[in-house]
């Protein structure tokens, strides 16, 4: 499955909230979460109708602290301990952690400014926050030309042993952050930039490439690695 997501904010300027929770600080937000969920077919073309879309939505409103909310951006967003607060107000929605942790600095960036803008002083921040998740089925591993390109593209990289890895700095394959030396991924390959992975990695790597019609770059450098 491909996920693919995108965010929208906005504030409202005409407060709707007038029973704030009995836990109320002068300058939390009020947020309208909007999240829309949308499974599209494994294949979108002019022939798909409405009823290969899946699409549901769900509306949430939540009191979140003004502290932990205008606190939060790409830096403390990762030390969820400080911020369990925040990552269990929107647990009840089912976003994928990853994007979670993704969207709540933007989330907060966007408190900030408004708090900033609050010349008028006002109580309660509202804040309309919509997620469209968007999934999609990858192309099945049947459809032969996909494999048969991709692997045309990795049987003309250089192989290269653990011996070879001792003269470049990284220890990992950037695809699947596994060391090189993994036994069940043994067979290294060599981009013509210089960087290794495991043959299995770059080959998925190089499928997606052709699914998407895109260049067979590397995942690290983009660097093109087709062979002439």
């Amino acid at each position: 499955m491909e996920l693919n997501f995108s965010l929208n904010m906005f504030s409202t300027q005409d407060q709707t909230i007038t029973t704030p929770p009995d836990d109320f600080s002068s300058g939390d937000f009020y947020i309208h979460f909007h999240l829309i969920n949308v499974n599209l077919p494994s294949q979108t073309n002019v022939t798909n109708s409405i009823d290969d879309f899946t699409t549901t939505i769900i509306n949430q409103n939540f009191w979140i602290s003004s502290n932990n909310l205008c606190s939060c951006n790409d830096t403390t967003v990762l030390d969820e301990d400080n911020n369990i607060c925040l990552y269990d107000s929107f647990s009840t929605l089912p976003i994928p952690h990853s994007i979670l942790r993704t969207i709540l600095p933007v989330i907060g960036a966007g408190a900030r400014q408004m708090r900033a803008e609050n010349n008028e002083g006002r109580d309660v921040l509202e804040m309309h926050v919509t997620l469209c998740l968007t999934t999609q089925p990858m192309v099945q591993e049947s459809h032969p030309h996909v494999c048969a390109a991709s692997q045309l593209i990795v049987d003309r990289l250089e192989k290269v042993t653990m011996h070879d890895t001792s003269d470049y700095s990284t220890k990992q394959c950037s695809i699947c952050l596994e060391e090189l030396s993994n036994e069940f991924k043994s067979e290294l390959i060599k981009t013509k930039c210089f960087h290794i992975f495991h043959k299995d990695c770059i080959f998925q790597w190089f499928k997606k490439c052709t699914i998407r019609q895109l260049a067979y770059s590397c995942p690290l450098c983009r660097c093109n690695c087709e062979i002439i």
